[in-house]
C-alpha cells in the first residue's frame, strides 16, 4: 500500500488534507501488479485540539473506484 498527501493550514487551529491511495493484498510478490490495484483518493479537515503535541481531530471522506466511499474520524495524525 501507498499514500500520497498534501496537509495545508488555513489557520493556527484549522487545515485540510487531500489524498490519494493504492494498494493490493496478495500471497506471494509475484501476484503484486499494477493491474489488480485498489485505488481511493479524498480529503478532509483537521482541526489542531493541542498544538505542542500535535493532536488532531480528524475527519477525512473517501471514495474507492470501485465505488464505494466512507467518512473516516479520528484523533491525532497516523504518522
Amino acid at each position: 500500500m501507498t499514500q500520497i498527501e498534501h496537509r495545508r493550514g488555513l489557520t493556527k487551529h484549522l487545515g485540510f488534507v487531500i489524498f490519494s491511495r493504492a494498494g493490493k493484498v496478495a500471497s506471494t510478490i509475484g501476484q503484486l501488479t499494477l493491474h489488480d490495484m485498489r485505488y481511493s483518493f479524498g480529503g478532509g479537515l483537521r482541526c489542531s485540539i493541542q498544538t505542542e503535541q500535535k493532536i488532531h481531530f480528524r475527519m477525512d471522506y473517501g471514495y474507492g473506484i470501485d465505488h464505494q466511499s466512507g467518512i473516516y474520524v479520528g484523533l491525532q495524525e497516523v504518522f
